[in-house]
């Protein structure tokens, strides 16, 4: 009997604290200054007194009592003067917590749901302690921004139809997260979502009609995170525009091609690809993409009138020794980047391709030989920098040695060529280049 009453007495204390806490903020509530109704948000659900109450309960659930005294948390002191809390219009509007105190916002998190805090935009979690967070159906309809960026969370349980409202969420340098799954019907005002650089991250599910707003997705730097482990369903990102996947640990063939069509920025640095699958049309909407730094891609097939709206593609620094542009291919492309790639040793190109070329970089390349037919052949009507230092080149024949006035920067650093070019021929052929030949 005497250990029965041992064991209750803690859940009374914490009890009686909760009932004094909701009590003095009845009390701050009914000492504020009188307002007139036009504050009061009559047309939304809840009240400034379920938000204090919605507080409470963040305050009981987080290892309040262990905040500095100077948060006012559970004070007599205007909701205002509680530490982090913003309002507007009489309700909470935003919660954060400033470094001071985030480190001390520990243990597991269930999130309000129902009138409470039902105006709640934005809410900072950031460099805090906590363990695992709960977000109930109905949960917080109002909230649009949501950062959890170096938290202590492992694990985040989200229902469907919660956070409806919900625009931005990050979470990322979040050292023990290690799965992140959504089941259907979730998150689908969502326009921006960061999990980068989670260390441990080892597993990415979105369930079919999940995220179909989403317009920008960074998983960059989950180093633990491989082709496998990524799960899009069909019918999930359905408007993704923006994909960075650059320093996670993929390998073998990447699959997007459950990925809308309307994907047009795709960053795959530093990873370990062999193989990319897009989405039927994503080739022709694609209009930045950066595979720099991939030891195990050798070949980029480009399939004859595909890419005509990529802008931007660079492939330095990979395994590929071959290069193919068909004809009326990548007519919008500006720059294009082979650099360092020691072991390509054919780049070749159709005719009409690459017609609007603006930058090509083909320094440290397996390049012996490089040859530009006149205008109208292909794309190098519009080249304005050529680099071709560092490379084994012994020919260089460009136009038929036709007058071009566009070239600005022409580089043969360091390159058999230099050694026995007519350099004064050459530099009459482009008369408004700067020439750098050693």
């Amino acid at each position: 009997m005497m250990q029965t009453k041992k064991n209750i007495l803690p859940a009374l204390i914490l009890l009686l604290l909760y009932v004094l806490a909701c009590s003095l903020v009845t009390i701050n509530l009914c000492s504020c200054k009188k307002m007139s109704t036009a504050n009061l948000n009559i047309d939304y659900p809840g009240s400034r007194y379920l938000d204090s109450l919605g507080l409470v309960s963040i305050y009981m659930q987080l290892n309040g009592t262990n905040w500095p005294k100077s948060s006012y948390w559970l004070s007599n002191k205007p909701l205002e003067q509680w530490q982090g809390i913003s309002i507007v219009n009489n309700r909470v509007d935003s919660i954060g917590f400033n470094l001071s105190m985030s480190n001390l916002v520990s243990g597991n998190l269930k999130f309000p749901n129902g009138d409470t805090l039902y105006l709640l935009r934005k809410w900072y979690l950031g460099s805090t302690n906590i363990n695992i967070v709960e977000v109930p159906a109905g949960a917080l309809p109002s909230l649009t921004d949501l950062y959890m960026n170096n938290s202590a969370i492992s694990s985040i349980i989200m229902a469907p139809n919660s956070l409806v409202n919900l625009s931005s969420l990050s979470i990322s340098y979040c050292s023990k997260l290690t799965n992140f799954s959504l089941v259907e019907n979730t998150l689908n005002n969502l326009k921006i979502l960061g999990i980068s650089y989670n260390k441990t991250l080892s597993r990415i599910s979105f369930a079919t009609n999940s995220l179909n707003n989403l317009i920008y997705l960074s998983l960059k730097g989950c180093g633990m995170l491989t082709t496998t482990d990524l799960d899009f369903s069909p019918g999930s990102l359905g408007n993704l525009r923006g994909l960075y996947l650059s320093g996670s640990g993929f390998t073998g063939a990447l699959d997007l091609s459950n990925i809308t069509a309307k994907l047009n920025y795709l960053d795959l640095r530093a990873t370990n690809i062999a193989a990319l699958t897009l989405h039927t049309n994503a080739t022709n909407n694609l209009y930045y993409l950066d595979i720099r730094s991939d030891p195990s891609l050798t070949s980029f097939p480009i399939p004859a009138g595909s890419f005509n709206n990529l802008n931007f593609l660079a492939l330095d620094s990979s395994g590929i020794t071959a290069l193919n542009v068909p004809a009326n291919t990548m007519n919008n492309l500006k720059y294009l980047s082979l650099k360092q790639n020691q072991y390509l040793a054919t780049f070749t190109y159709g005719l009409n391709s690459l017609t609007n070329l603006k930058y090509l970089f083909l320094d440290s390349t397996g390049l012996t030989n490089f040859t530009a037919y006149a205008n109208n052949v292909n794309a190098f009507d519009s080249v304005q920098y050529l680099n071709l230092s560092y490379t084994p080149i012994t020919t260089f024949t460009w136009w038929n040695g036709a007058v071009d006035v566009y070239m600005k920067n022409l580089y043969f650093t360091e390159t058999p060529f230099a050694m026995s070019a007519n350099k004064n021929g050459i530099q009459a052929q482009f008369p408004n280049a700067t020439i750098v030949w050693q």
